[in-house]
């Protein structure tokens, strides 16, 4: 009898930026593993695709055939549109080119922004600390409730501080505002939900470590 290995995996965080994690179960037969893992300070999209990646790290034999399950469409998509194999084939990098061209930025004006992000959500996240454990005694289900709310609050204005310190007050300033039109330009429009219902899309792909079909399907209310 042929066996196959199935994969479900699914990644949430709370604030997004904020406290998350990912799980994941592998069945194999009569045969059941789980992993899970959280983080004080991750994304939606990070916890979904870590979800995937590390369940198919975790496996030991090639040549199975593996079926993951997953409400993620980006990680759909990213197999279905042959978003992946851009990434391969561009060892990883076109995703911050196009981004770097999105904002029309030079390269070294690029990563003063992403420097100015990664250390605005590191003071954030170490402000938010600091304050709730004035609150707080302990880190008790309290804290870690009021957590993501403070932290989304902290965020922005986190990021534009020390954007004041690495020269890009100008560029986030500029960013928020496009932003916001298109926020209100969309509410104005009455924009709603893409899709409803119950939606099924499968998709085949190659592992590049052992070249093992994959299917990823798709489930989404």
């Amino acid at each position: 009898m042929s066996h196959q290995l199935l994969i479900y995996t699914d990644g949430a965080a709370r604030g997004n930026p904020g406290p998350g994690g990912y799980g994941i179960v592998l069945i194999w037969g009569d045969k059941q593993k789980e992993i899970s893992a959280g983080y004080r300070l991750t994304t939606n999209n990070r916890m979904e695709l870590m979800a995937v990646i590390v369940a198919l790290e975790s496996l030991n034999k090639q040549g199975i055939p593996v079926t993951i399950y997953t409400d993620s469409k980006y990680i759909v998509d990213s197999v279905q549109k042959g978003w992946l194999d851009n990434w391969i084939r561009t060892q990883f990098k076109g995703g911050i080119k196009k981004l770097q061209e999105k904002w029309g930025l030079a390269p070294v004006q690029f990563w003063l922004v992403i420097l100015t992000f990664a250390l605005g959500g590191s003071l954030s996240g170490r402000l938010c600390s600091y304050l709730l454990k004035m609150a707080f005694s302990e880190k008790n289900w309290a804290f870690w409730l009021v957590y993501p709310l403070v932290l989304t609050i902290l965020w922005p204005f986190s990021v534009l501080f020390v954007s004041f310190f690495t020269g890009q007050f100008r560029f986030f300033k500029g960013y928020l505002g496009r932003v916001g039109a298109k926020l209100m330009g969309g509410i104005g429009a009455g924009a709603g939900p893409v899709a409803t219902g119950a939606v099924v899309a499968g998709a085949r792909a190659s592992n590049p470590v052992s070249s093992v079909p994959i299917h990823v399907a798709l489930f989404a209310s």
